[in-house]
């Protein structure tokens, strides 16, 4: 009977091992696992923030163990190449490219305080984590609807210019898994010229060599994640905003397409080594 108790268990195991390593099953439990890890701990800290009664900048710190749990959990490891590009300046606006959900996980290695990003606000209907967001203070922004986003755009502004806030922002405006960058909005760097302080681009490495959608993959995988050099904008005014998008665009879309073509082995090498040698 005792090894019969044993067994139970040891077939459980065996079996939900067994049965993940089916790519389909796989993909719908990773997303299912993240949304778990999220959804649990969203409520753990809102109620943790709640006590404390007060949003802060310090909060999305303190959460952050969220995003590590996820990485383990879904078996992702992100390598940051030219993290001392993060940490030149005090304050920066860092653009990001945008392909999934999992891009937070990406990022958490790179938040600083205080720091706050902009999502889109039907995220509100995706689960337990919109309370914690307020608490975070992070700004929901309604694309849809032109007044609201610019109202959002100068709530940020705001925070950026008298509270010294790093500005994360994914200039595409969507998710996006085509293999390709979308064209961006200027919102970001017209925000980086109000304030004065630079753009800090970061390429996440394109996912489609481990995550494929259309055929439900979802693999294991490391990556490289590209902290490219600041562009300043000392001196710089609104008329810039154009050019100044097109010269982070450019920069971002040199590493990104260099990442879209590498295999899932290569993916979390540095892969700047190949741009050097083209050129």
């Amino acid at each position: 009977m005792d090894v019969l108790w044993l067994l139970i268990p040891v077939s459980l195991v065996t079996g939900f091992y067994i049965v993940y390593k089916i790519p389909v099953v796989r993909y719908y439990m990773k997303y299912v696992i993240f949304g778990i890890i999220l959804n649990l701990g969203s409520v753990f800290y809102t109620i943790v923030f709640l006590v404390r009664g007060k949003p802060s900048f310090s909060n999305s710190s303190e959460a952050l163990p969220l995003l590590r749990i996820s990485q383990w959990a879904l078996g992702l490891r992100p390598k940051i190449y030219g993290l001392e590009n993060c940490y030149k300046f005090r304050q920066c606006v860092y653009v990001v490219n945008h392909q999934s959900f999992i891009d937070a996980v990406a990022l958490c290695d790179l938040w600083r305080e205080p720091s706050s990003t902009i999502v889109k606000d039907a995220l509100r209907f995706y689960g337990l984590a919109w309370p914690l967001m307020h608490f975070m203070r992070i700004l929901p922004i309604v694309r849809n609807d032109h007044t609201k986003a610019m109202a959002t755009m100068r709530e940020a502004a705001e925070m950026v210019k008298h509270e010294h806030v790093n500005m994360f922002i994914f200039p595409e405006g969507t998710r996006n898994s085509s293999g390709q960058l979308l064209p961006f909005k200027k919102g970001a760097f017209h925000l980086a010229i109000q304030a004065q302080i630079p753009v800090v681009a970061i390429v996440i490495s394109c996912y489609n060599s481990f995550l494929d959608h259309k055929n439900k993959v979802f693999e294991d995988a490391a990556y490289g994640v590209y902290v490219l050099p600041p562009i300043p904008t000392e001196g710089l005014t609104s008329a810039d905003a154009g050019n100044l998008l097109e010269q982070s665009y450019a920069a971002m879309k040199e590493i990104f397409d260099i990442t879209a073509t590498a295999t899932k082995d290569e993916l979390g090498l540095d892969l700047r080594e190949n741009l050097r040698q083209e050129h």
